[in-house]
């Protein structure tokens, strides 16, 4: 689906995802690899920078919004981050412009087995799923810390019981394998939600992932915890600091 950013009513809203910016992803990968993002690309770039900047426009105002705009702009070029956009695009080709460019940074991006990198985006659908399961399962009921852990089993283990004969299934088998046997040796709930976010937001998976370094898994894990702080503070100036 082609990346399109519109504006109604003074909310953005975007659909699709965009393609690497060709002047900062410049790295070379065989037929056999692909790039895939540490933080997620959706969850975390797109979906985090939109409401982030829906939250802004709401409270300055659609002219100085566009003045923000033009300055994050402007510092990608100071950052010698090359791009094209003429001064007159609209607000919402700026905006399209700056989430490609956060989309397409070179810290954020491993490079990896197309095998490896496709069943790590397929354990983080199995992941998300759980988690859903798992709160329509606690729902307004209190359950006591083995229920859940069971419960988190029994799914895990529902999901992996089916044996495929292809590469990118068998590896989100092995994965979702090894966050099982992690559930099972929890011993709080906190330990329980940290083992499912990390896994879903992919560091604890880099982390077997040969091809990622340790210092990018290191700018991972500090990046997710700025970014809960920054998200759930309200905090945009961290928003941008992470992702920009």
């Amino acid at each position: 689906m082609t990346f399109k950013v519109s504006l109604k009513k003074n909310t953005l809203k975007r659909k699709g995802r965009p393609k690497f910016l060709s002047s900062i992803t410049n790295i070379s990968v065989s037929k056999s690899q692909d790039r895939r993002h540490i933080l997620h690309g959706t969850i975390h770039i797109i979906n985090i920078l939109i409401n982030s900047f829906n939250r802004v426009l709401n409270n300055i105002g659609i002219d100085n919004f566009m003045a923000l705009i033009d300055g994050v702009l402007t510092d990608f070029r100071q950052r010698n981050i090359n791009f094209l956009i003429s001064k007159n695009a609209s607000l919402e080709e700026k905006v399209k412009k700056v989430i490609t460019i956060a989309f397409s940074k070179r810290e954020n991006l491993t490079i990896g087995s197309s095998v490896h990198n496709q069943g790590i985006e397929k354990a983080r659908i199995t992941i998300e799923s759980i988690k859903k399961e798992i709160d329509k399962y606690c729902g307004s009921q209190i359950r006591d810390f083995l229920e859940i852990k069971t419960k988190i089993i029994l799914l895990l283990m529902n999901k992996t019981k089916n044996k495929s004969n292809g590469k990118v299934a068998n590896y989100r088998i092995e994965i979702l394998n090894i966050l099982k046997k992690s559930i099972a040796d929890a011993t709080t709930i906190l330990e329980l939600i940290e083992l499912l976010n990390n896994f879903e937001f992919s560091c604890t998976l880099d982390i077997i992932n040969e091809n990622t370094t340790k210092e990018q898994n290191i700018w991972g894990l500090n990046s997710i915890n700025k970014l809960i702080i920054a998200v759930n503070t309200y905090n945009e100036q961290g928003i941008y600091q992470v992702l920009l």
